[in-house]
């Protein structure tokens, strides 16, 4: 069962983008499957937000989500993949 700090995951996002990461690394700390905390730590990287801008880290954390199934990001490693082809 995944923790309920997951459903809260974009509200903690904003001016706190710091905050955002190091809130999220702890959710995956109480749920290491947490897909949502995979995500938006996967935004963070894409968007240097709190962190700085790190594409490889984005679609790792995309790339865990998706192993784990979550469709939506299944579709965002696609759409990388794409793009890193296309170059």
């Amino acid at each position: 069962m995944r923790h309920s700090f997951c459903q809260v995951g974009p509200e903690i996002q904003g001016r706190f983008r710091d905050e955002a990461r190091q809130a999220y690394q702890h959710a995956l700390k109480l749920d290491p499957n947490c897909v949502e905390a995979y995500r938006h730590l996967a935004m963070l990287y894409a968007n240097g937000q709190g962190v700085e801008r790190d594409y490889a880290e984005a679609a790792n954390w995309v790339r865990k989500a998706a192993e784990q199934g979550y469709a939506p990001a299944q579709a965002c490693l696609g759409i990388m993949y794409w793009n890193a082809v296309k170059g």
